[in-house]
C-alpha cells in the first residue's frame, strides 16, 4: 500500500509541473505561457482530444497525440517538413475523419534522425535504403556524404579566398580605373566555349564545361585573341574559361586535349574598371583598344596568343552593358 500511495504522489508531482502544450489562443509575456482562461485547460483538452480520436485507429502507446502545427513548433521543423516526409513513407500519421493530421509523440526520434542524416547531405531515397541497411553499410553512405561536404568546403574556402583578392583589386581600381604592368605570369588553361557568336561544336568540350563553370569566380569567363591575317582583322576572339594551372592542380580540376595551353612567361597587364567597350570583339579583333596603344606605347610587342579576364559585368534588365571590370594578358614577344 506504502508503495502504492509513492507511486501516485510521485504522478502527481509530475502532473502538476509538466509543461502545458501551447496553444493558438495562449499568449507569451515575458517569456512566460499564459493561457486563454476562455479555453479548457490543457488537460481538459487532452481528454477531450483523446475521447475525439476513439474512432481513430491508434497505436498501442500511451504517448500524446499533436496536431501538425503544434508538433512542427516543438520539434523546430516546418509543416511542410512533416508532410514531405510523410508522403516519403518515413513517419506515422494519424488522419482523423474530419481530415487533420496527429503525430504521436514517438515520431519525435524518428525525425531527429532524419534531421541528423539531412545534414550529412543525405537524400530522402538515400534515407529510405539506411532504414534497411546494417551499420557497416550505413557508416560507408556517411563516409561518402561526408567527403562530398569536404570538397564542398574546399570550394567555399577556394570562393572566399579568391573574394580577398577580387577586393582588393577593385579597391585599387577605384584610385585607379585604368592601370597597367609588366610581370611575371604562370601557366594558365584556357577551355574554348563560343566563336563568331556561336556555340563551339565539339562534344569533348562540355562535359568539361560543366565542371569548370562550377568552380566561377576561381575560374574565370575570358576571351582568348589568336593572331590572325584576314583582312582588317588582326586578332581571331574566342570566349572560355580560363583557369590558372596552379588551382586546376590544387583542387583536382581536369583537363583534356580540347584545352589550350598559355605558358608562363613575362606579359603585359592591362587593368580596366567600368569600360564599356573593354569587351566589344569588334575593336578586339582589330586590335583597337587602349591595351594595345599604351604597350605600343612602350616599345613592347604582343606575342600571337593573348587572353582578356572578366572580373565583373555590368548588365541593365534590357541585357545592354554598363560597363566591364577585367584585365588584358598580354604576353610579350621577345624582339
Amino acid at each position: 500500500m506504502a508503495i502504492q500511495n509513492l507511486q501516485s504522489f510521485a504522478i502527481s508531482i509530475a502532473n502538476f509541473y509538466a509543461l502545458p502544450n501551447l496553444r493558438d489562443s495562449d499568449t507569451k509575456r515575458n517569456g512566460l505561457i499564459v493561457p486563454n482562461a476562455s479555453r479548457p485547460c490543457d488537460h481538459c483538452r487532452v481528454h477531450t482530444t483523446n475521447r475525439h480520436l476513439k474512432s481513430m485507429k491508434q497505436p498501442k502507446t500511451s504517448h500524446t497525440n499533436y496536431r501538425i502545427g503544434e508538433f512542427a513548433e516543438y520539434m523546430g521543423v516546418t509543416p511542410d517538413f512533416l508532410k514531405h516526409y510523410e508522403e516519403c513513407g518515413l513517419l506515422d500519421v494519424h488522419h482523423s475523419e474530419n481530415g487533420y493530421r496527429y503525430f504521436n509523440f514517438d515520431q519525435s526520434s524518428r525525425i531527429l534522425e532524419y534531421m541528423r542524416l539531412r545534414n550529412y547531405g543525405v537524400t530522402v531515397k538515400e534515407m529510405r535504403a539506411m532504414l534497411m541497411a546494417d551499420a557497416d553499410e550505413a557508416l560507408l553512405l556517411l563516409d561518402k556524404k561526408v567527403e562530398e561536404l569536404r570538397r564542398q568546403a574546399d570550394r567555399i574556402s577556394a570562393v572566399l579566398e579568391e573574394h580577398k583578392h577580387v577586393h582588393a583589386w577593385q579597391q585599387k581600381r577605384r584610385i585607379r580605373p585604368v592601370d597597367w604592368e609588366v610581370r611575371e605570369v604562370e601557366e594558365h588553361y584556357f577551355l574554348p566555349h563560343t566563336m563568331d557568336s556561336n556555340f563551339i561544336r565539339d562534344e569533348r568540350i562540355y562535359p568539361l564545361l560543366k565542371i569548370w563553370t562550377s568552380w566561377l569566380p576561381i575560374a574565370k569567363s575570358a576571351m582568348h585573341l589568336k593572331a590572325v591575317e584576314s583582312g582588317d582583322k588582326r586578332y581571331l576572339p574566342c570566349w572560355g574559361i580560363i583557369l590558372p594551372k596552379s588551382i586546376a592542380e590544387r583542387y583536382g580540376i581536369p583537363t583534356s586535349e580540347v584545352v589550350n595551353v598559355f605558358p608562363e612567361g613575362k606579359a603585359f597587364v592591362y587593368h580596366f574598371a567600368a569600360d564599356e567597350s573593354a569587351f566589344s570583339m569588334e575593336k578586339l579583333s582589330r586590335a583597337d583598344h587602349p591595351a594595345f596603344r599604351q604597350m605600343k606605347a612602350h616599345n613592347l610587342r604582343p606575342a600571337d596568343n593573348l587572353f582578356l579576364i572578366v572580373e565583373m559585368k555590368l548588365i541593365n534588365p534590357d541585357g545592354s552593358r554598363r560597363g566591364g571590370y577585367g584585365r588584358f594578358v598580354m604576353p610579350i614577344r621577345e624582339s
